[in-house]
């Protein structure tokens, strides 16, 4: 568009025309103002860059005509919304934009536009070439996915639900892993069939302080996992009146024996909800070591959300073996437990035990348990037993 003004002494405007160079001009409109007239005209296409002599006519009070002539190099405005660049530029020029940061939970998807050309439309810094008409180009965000973040801590519920089934990463704990967290803390995760997300790698972390700013936990501000079983006489007893937390460290300790069984930590149930204190026989604590933003499964049947049931369910699992066979959860015959009566590893190569947040009264809690033949999502176990942890995204 252009647009100009003329000026008259009569009140009255008629039709406007308008010429560029020797080409006319359409859509001219006029806009009465005092004894100022604002005129435009829509440029014609095929009109380059350049400087040109613009002529508006208008049509005034007793047939009066007034004109205006001018020299003008014709531009447009660029408008970028969500980022930079925007202004009046000369026709084809090329302009640099860059998109602002999306809002928490969402990254720069793409740029859509009214007019001109994107060099590249997914690039958050890119360049357009503007017509010879105003343009609007918008930035676009998308909800986060697994594939956007870098660590555990960062999930949340929408990143989850925006992601898509089946999508695979690899996130950090920024806690550490191993022990005392000197290790770099990676556990895969799975955007499971059930709609949630799941580690796929059991956690492995102990000598460890963690805080309740980055694990699942808001009170106490600290929660010690302890180096290790320091007692024969440990036991964890009633878990209600007398906790005590234990951390058993398996194979991964015992550098003699199979590689395959390396690096895992069994954990007592007490240990596993991050329990320190008496718990009221009628109350079931929703805290975990679970990094932040994940939590130890729910108890429950197929119909319960968050539980080992459901996800099994989900994936039409009723056999241990269909559970080793699925590649997307990962799990393996490895793990085994930690016998805390008998104070040794056993059943590595035949079992694998996972706990969830449930306890049933103050010396039992529920669990997953599988071998090559069974699977059963909701076992009853001793809570001084040490299993393996996997976590679920709240």
């Amino acid at each position: 568009m252009i647009t100009d003004a003329l000026t008259a002494n009569s009140t009255a405007f008629g039709t406007v025309t308008g010429k560029i160079g020797n080409t006319n001009m359409s859509n001219c409109t006029a806009t009465t103002s005092g004894n100022y007239r604002a005129v435009q005209c829509t440029i014609p296409s095929g009109v380059t860059a350049g400087t040109y002599t613009v002529q508006f006519t208008a049509a005034g009070h007793s047939s009066t005509t007034y004109s205006k002539a001018s020299a003008v190099t014709i531009r447009a405005y660029l408008t970028v919304s969500g980022g930079s660049g925007s202004g009046w530029y000369a026709l084809n020029t090329t302009v640099s934009i860059t998109a602002d940061a999306c809002s928490a939970g969402y990254i720069f998807n793409n740029w859509t536009t009214t007019g001109g050309t994107i060099a590249d439309a997914n690039a958050a810094s890119t360049t357009i070439t503007t017509g010879p008409d105003n343009i609007t180009v918008t930035r676009n965000c998308r909800a986060k996915t697994i594939s956007d973040i870098t660590t555990m801590q960062e999930i949340t519920s929408t990143i989850c639900a925006a992601t898509p089934t089946g999508t695979k990463a690899t996130l950090r704990d920024t806690r550490g892993s191993g022990n005392a967290g000197s290790g770099n803390g990676n556990y895969g995760v799975v955007k499971a069939a059930d709609g949630n997300c799941w580690m796929t790698d059991n956690l492995n972390l102990y000598n460890k302080t963690i805080a309740a700013s980055d694990s699942d936990f808001t009170s106490p501000t600290s929660y010690i996992i302890p180096a290790g079983i320091t007692a024969t006489t440990d036991w964890p007893g009633n878990v209600v009146n007398a906790p005590k937390v234990e951390v058993a460290h398996g194979f991964g300790e015992k550098a003699t024996q199979d590689q395959a069984y390396w690096g895992q930590v069994f954990y007592n149930w007490t240990a596993a909800a991050a329990i320190e204190n008496a718990l009221s026989s009628s109350t079931t604590p929703d805290t975990s070591i679970c990094p932040k933003g994940w939590t130890l499964p729910t108890n429950g049947d197929t119909s319960t959300n968050k539980s080992w049931a459901k996800l099994l369910d989900t994936y039409s699992i009723t056999t241990g073996s269909q559970l080793l066979a699925n590649t997307e959860l990962g799990f393996s015959l490895y793990y085994g437990q930690y016998d805390s009566g008998g104070r040794s590893e056993n059943y590595q190569g035949s079992q694998g035990h996972f706990w969830s947040g449930s306890f049933e009264n103050p010396y039992y809690a529920r669990n997953l348990y599988y071998n090559s033949n069974n699977v059963n999502p909701q076992t009853r176990s001793n809570a001084g037993r040490g299993f393996s942890i996997r976590c679920v995204a709240r």
